[in-house]
């Protein structure tokens, strides 16, 4: 990051390069009954960042307004009756208003939630998808300039892809083989054709797979690298600066995340090894000390931590860091909450959600 203007109209002044990251200690939210998956985006479309987290055990959505200073405004809850997985946001209905949309294992569906664009949202629709769906991306997969869906279904070791009308609703398509217990399904352009692509972890089978999009909203049949033991998460970014897309994976069975280097073809090399500390069970990417190179951030099953891998800019990653979180952490969500120029993360727990100000300097 560098040079541009934050969300709330401020600039980057604040974002320098720095040899380690830094964070403030982290502030508790209360999002509702057991988060398990949160994103970020302006939902009242005031120029800061909110955030929204699926709950599991609450079976609603929590909605966080940022007041622009790294604080958000008290949750307010969405209710549809299951229990949410994962969330994703775009605009479904091409209003400019963001919406959302959640997997939700219950019924083996997933649930459209409409923005009026003043923060506030409404229960649309409710789809069908494979069993037990575990993950959702979104990205235009058949180049029509609409947003649409893949769903990874974990006990159905596939993908569904839904295509988006543009008023809200979707069309179900073929399913696409995976693999088995496929965790989470990222969208990028792993072959630099313009056609949306997707990557799976797969738990089950210790590995990638890749679909090259054909810009039809089919995908070509998977093809599978391997990982470390029990990929529960996987991300995209360009780790080596070769401005190809490459990938990594949170392996909670070997302690350690994987990062395959992508060659641009839409192929990957053998993966290299990083220790993330104990049971990593989700990875994203950000720059976090302002160098200009990919960090990732980790989630550590089972326990309060968040661990952080600094990115040498060829496709290594220095020591783990750690972090503490309120409560056991389950998974993260980035942006600038307080508009400096820096990137923030927050952190889904059992007990809420933990937002941490990045203070490196």
């Amino acid at each position: 990051m560098g040079g541009g203007a934050g969300p709330d109209g401020g600039t980057d002044a604040g974002c320098r390069p720095t040899g380690t990251v830094s964070l403030m200690p982290a502030v508790r939210y209360d999002a509702g009954s057991a988060p398990r998956s949160l994103v970020a985006g302006d939902w009242n479309r005031d120029g800061r960042l909110d955030l929204a987290s699926a709950n599991d055990f609450g079976r609603d959505v929590g909605v966080l307004l940022g007041v622009g200073d790294g604080a958000f405004q008290p949750a307010v809850s969405y209710g549809a009756g299951n229990r949410h997985t994962s969330i994703t946001a775009g605009d479904w209905d091409d209003d400019g208003a963001l919406d959302l949309a959640t997997a939700t294992d219950t019924f083996d569906t997933i649930t459209i939630f409409l923005g009026a664009g003043d923060g506030a949202f409404r229960v649309a629709s409710s789809l069908r998808t494979g069993s037990f769906p575990s993950s959702l991306t979104a990205g235009d997969w058949n180049g029509d300039g609409k947003r649409d869906l893949a769903v990874s279904n974990y006990s159905g070791a596939s993908v569904s892809i839904l295509l988006g009308a543009g008023d809200g609703g979707f069309t179900a398509t073929a399913a696409h083989d995976a693999g088995t217990f496929p965790w989470q399904v990222v969208a990028g352009d792993w072959n630099a054709d313009g056609r949306a692509d997707l990557a799976v972890a797969n738990a089950g089978t210790n590995d990638v797979s890749v679909l090259l999009g054909t810009g039809s909203g089919m995908f070509q049949a998977a093809v599978r690298y391997a990982a470390g033991m029990a990929p529960h998460s996987v991300t995209a970014g360009d780790w080596n600066g070769d401005g190809r897309a490459d990938l990594a994976t949170a392996n909670n069975g070997t302690d350690d995340v994987s990062v395959l280097i992508g060659a641009g073809n839409g192929t990957f090399q053998a993966p290299v090894s990083f220790g993330a500390n104990s049971r990593p069970s989700f990875v994203t990417a950000a720059d976090l000390n302002c160098d200009g190179r990919l960090d990732l951030a980790v989630t550590n099953a089972g326990t309060d931590q968040l661990s952080i891998l600094l990115g040498t800019g060829n496709g290594s990653f220095r020591p783990a860091l750690s972090f503490t979180v309120n409560g056991l952490a389950v998974s993260i969500a980035s942006g600038d909450w307080n508009g400096d120029g820096r990137v923030d993360l927050a952190v889904a727990s059992d007990l809420g959600v933990s937002v941490f100000l990045n203070s490196s300097q």
